[in-house]
Protein backbone atom coordinates (compact mmCIF):
# COMPACT_ATOMS: atom_id res chain seq x y z
CA UNK A 1 0.00 0.00 0.00
CA UNK A 2 2.74 2.24 0.68
CA UNK A 3 3.96 1.85 -2.74
CA UNK A 4 0.63 2.80 -4.24
CA UNK A 5 0.30 5.88 -2.05
CA UNK A 6 3.77 7.08 -2.95
CA UNK A 7 3.00 6.40 -6.58
CA UNK A 8 -0.13 8.58 -6.28
CA UNK A 9 1.91 11.23 -4.56
CA UNK A 10 4.47 11.22 -7.37
CA UNK A 11 1.76 11.77 -9.93
CA UNK A 12 0.26 14.59 -7.89
CA UNK A 13 3.69 16.08 -7.35
CA UNK A 14 4.43 15.77 -11.06
CA UNK A 15 1.16 17.47 -11.90
CA UNK A 16 1.83 20.17 -9.36
CA UNK A 17 5.35 20.78 -10.67
CA UNK A 18 4.02 20.81 -14.24
CA UNK A 19 1.32 23.31 -13.28
CA UNK A 20 3.83 25.52 -11.45
CA UNK A 21 6.23 25.43 -14.43
CA UNK A 22 3.40 26.25 -16.85
CA UNK A 23 2.18 29.10 -14.63
CA UNK A 24 5.74 30.39 -14.28
CA UNK A 25 6.20 30.28 -18.06
CA UNK A 26 2.94 32.18 -18.60
CA UNK A 27 3.96 34.75 -15.97
CA UNK A 28 7.36 35.22 -17.65
CA UNK A 29 5.63 35.59 -21.03
CA UNK A 30 3.28 38.12 -19.50
CA UNK A 31 6.07 40.14 -17.88
CA UNK A 32 8.68 39.91 -20.59
CA UNK A 33 6.80 39.59 -23.89
CA UNK A 34 3.47 41.30 -23.25
CA UNK A 35 4.94 44.75 -23.88
CA UNK A 36 6.29 43.50 -27.19
CA UNK A 37 2.88 42.02 -27.93
CA UNK A 38 1.28 45.41 -27.21
CA UNK A 39 3.71 47.07 -29.62
CA UNK A 40 2.28 44.96 -32.43
CA UNK A 41 -0.83 47.16 -32.54
CA UNK A 42 1.40 50.23 -32.74
CA UNK A 43 3.34 48.61 -35.57
CA UNK A 44 0.09 47.76 -37.36
CA UNK A 45 -0.96 51.41 -37.15
CA UNK A 46 2.45 52.48 -38.46
CA UNK A 47 2.17 50.01 -41.34
CA UNK A 48 -1.30 51.34 -42.19
CA UNK A 49 0.04 54.91 -42.16
CA UNK A 50 2.94 53.88 -44.40
CA UNK A 51 0.52 52.19 -46.80
CA UNK A 52 -1.56 55.36 -47.05
CA UNK A 53 1.61 57.42 -47.54
CA UNK A 54 2.77 55.06 -50.29
CA UNK A 55 -0.65 55.32 -51.97
CA UNK A 56 -0.47 59.13 -51.85
CA UNK A 57 3.07 58.99 -53.22
CA UNK A 58 1.95 56.71 -56.06
CA UNK A 59 -0.93 59.08 -56.81
CA UNK A 60 1.46 62.03 -56.97
CA UNK A 61 3.87 60.08 -59.18
CA UNK A 62 1.09 59.10 -61.56
CA UNK A 63 -0.03 62.75 -61.71
CA UNK A 64 3.53 63.87 -62.46
CA UNK A 65 3.85 61.19 -65.15
CA UNK A 66 0.54 62.31 -66.66
CA UNK A 67 1.66 65.97 -66.63
CA UNK A 68 5.01 65.03 -68.18
CA UNK A 69 3.24 63.10 -70.93
CA UNK A 70 0.94 66.06 -71.60
CA UNK A 71 3.93 68.43 -71.57
CA UNK A 72 5.75 66.26 -74.11
CA UNK A 73 2.64 66.16 -76.30
CA UNK A 74 2.41 69.97 -76.24
CA UNK A 75 6.12 70.71 -76.39
CA UNK A 76 5.95 72.18 -79.89
CA UNK A 77 3.12 74.51 -78.83
CA UNK A 78 5.09 75.58 -75.76
CA UNK A 79 8.16 76.34 -77.88
CA UNK A 80 6.05 78.35 -80.32
CA UNK A 81 4.50 80.29 -77.45
CA UNK A 82 7.94 80.96 -75.96
CA UNK A 83 9.07 82.35 -79.30
CA UNK A 84 6.04 84.62 -79.55
CA UNK A 85 6.09 85.78 -75.91
CA UNK A 86 9.55 85.27 -74.42
CA UNK A 87 10.20 84.69 -70.75
CA UNK A 88 12.72 87.55 -70.43
CA UNK A 89 12.49 91.17 -71.43
CA UNK A 90 15.30 90.82 -74.05
CA UNK A 91 15.37 94.36 -75.44
CA UNK A 92 18.56 93.61 -77.36
CA UNK A 93 16.87 90.76 -79.23
CA UNK A 94 13.98 93.04 -80.13
CA UNK A 95 16.34 95.79 -81.37
CA UNK A 96 18.20 93.23 -83.47
CA UNK A 97 14.95 92.00 -85.01
CA UNK A 98 13.82 95.58 -85.71
CA UNK A 99 17.16 96.41 -87.36
CA UNK A 100 16.89 93.30 -89.52
CA UNK A 101 13.32 94.14 -90.57
CA UNK A 102 14.29 97.76 -91.27
CA UNK A 103 17.23 96.69 -93.44
CA UNK A 104 14.97 94.35 -95.43
CA UNK A 105 12.26 96.99 -95.91
CA UNK A 106 14.62 99.81 -96.86
CA UNK A 107 14.06 102.26 -94.03
CA UNK A 108 16.65 103.78 -91.74
CA UNK A 109 16.11 103.31 -88.04
CA UNK A 110 16.63 106.26 -85.75
CA UNK A 111 16.03 106.17 -82.03
CA UNK A 112 14.30 103.19 -80.38
CA UNK A 113 13.01 103.67 -76.84
CA UNK A 114 11.50 101.16 -74.42
CA UNK A 115 9.18 101.57 -71.47
CA UNK A 116 8.09 98.63 -69.29
CA UNK A 117 4.61 98.64 -67.79
CA UNK A 118 2.22 96.20 -66.17
CA UNK A 119 -1.41 96.92 -67.04
CA UNK A 120 -2.81 94.73 -64.25
CA UNK A 121 -0.94 93.02 -61.44
CA UNK A 122 -2.97 89.83 -61.91
CA UNK A 123 -1.85 89.30 -65.51
CA UNK A 124 1.01 86.84 -66.02
CA UNK A 125 2.78 89.09 -68.54
CA UNK A 126 4.26 92.56 -68.79
CA UNK A 127 4.10 95.03 -71.65
CA UNK A 128 7.20 96.54 -73.20
CA UNK A 129 6.17 99.78 -74.94
CA UNK A 130 8.41 100.41 -77.95
CA UNK A 131 8.73 103.74 -79.77
CA UNK A 132 10.51 103.52 -83.12
CA UNK A 133 11.72 106.61 -84.97
CA UNK A 134 12.80 105.99 -88.54
CA UNK A 135 13.13 107.58 -91.97
CA UNK A 136 12.13 106.09 -95.31
CA UNK A 137 9.64 106.01 -98.15
CA UNK A 138 5.99 105.02 -98.14
CA UNK A 139 6.71 101.64 -99.70
CA UNK A 140 9.39 101.00 -97.07
CA UNK A 141 6.91 101.93 -94.32
CA UNK A 142 4.26 99.49 -95.57
CA UNK A 143 6.89 96.76 -96.03
CA UNK A 144 8.17 97.42 -92.49
CA UNK A 145 4.66 97.22 -91.00
CA UNK A 146 3.92 93.98 -92.92
CA UNK A 147 7.19 92.48 -91.69
CA UNK A 148 6.33 93.48 -88.11
CA UNK A 149 3.00 91.74 -88.48
CA UNK A 150 4.63 88.54 -89.78
CA UNK A 151 7.47 88.60 -87.27
CA UNK A 152 7.60 85.65 -84.85
CA UNK A 153 7.73 88.04 -81.87
CA UNK A 154 4.29 89.38 -81.02
CA UNK A 155 4.16 93.15 -81.57
CA UNK A 156 0.94 95.19 -81.45
CA UNK A 157 1.30 98.45 -83.35
CA UNK A 158 -0.68 101.18 -81.60
CA UNK A 159 0.09 104.11 -83.86
CA UNK A 160 2.08 104.71 -87.01
CA UNK A 161 2.72 108.31 -87.97
CA UNK A 162 4.41 109.50 -91.14
CA UNK A 163 5.21 113.10 -92.00
CA UNK A 164 7.32 114.98 -94.52
CA UNK A 165 10.35 116.66 -93.02
CA UNK A 166 10.13 120.44 -93.24
CA UNK A 167 13.73 121.18 -94.12
CA UNK A 168 14.24 118.52 -96.81
CA UNK A 169 12.30 118.54 -100.08
CA UNK A 170 12.38 114.76 -100.82
CA UNK A 171 9.97 111.87 -100.76
CA UNK A 172 11.43 110.42 -97.54
CA UNK A 173 9.14 110.40 -94.56
CA UNK A 174 9.80 110.84 -90.87
CA UNK A 175 8.21 107.76 -89.31
CA UNK A 176 7.17 107.26 -85.72
CA UNK A 177 5.72 103.89 -84.69
CA UNK A 178 4.47 103.07 -81.20
CA UNK A 179 4.01 99.37 -80.49
CA UNK A 180 3.71 96.96 -77.58
CA UNK A 181 5.78 93.83 -77.12
CA UNK A 182 5.00 91.28 -74.42
CA UNK A 183 7.06 89.13 -72.09
CA UNK A 184 6.24 86.80 -69.24
CA UNK A 185 6.95 88.05 -65.72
Amino acid sequence: MLCIASYGMNITLKNLVGTILLTGAMFLFWVLDFHTYQKISVFRNAVDERKSTVQEYETVLSSVAKMKKEYNQRLTDIRKFSAVIPVNKSSAELVSALENIAAQSGIQLGQITFNTSTPNQELPYKILAVTINARGGYLGLTTFLNALEKNIRLLDVDTAEASLPEAIQTSTLDIKIQANAYFIQ
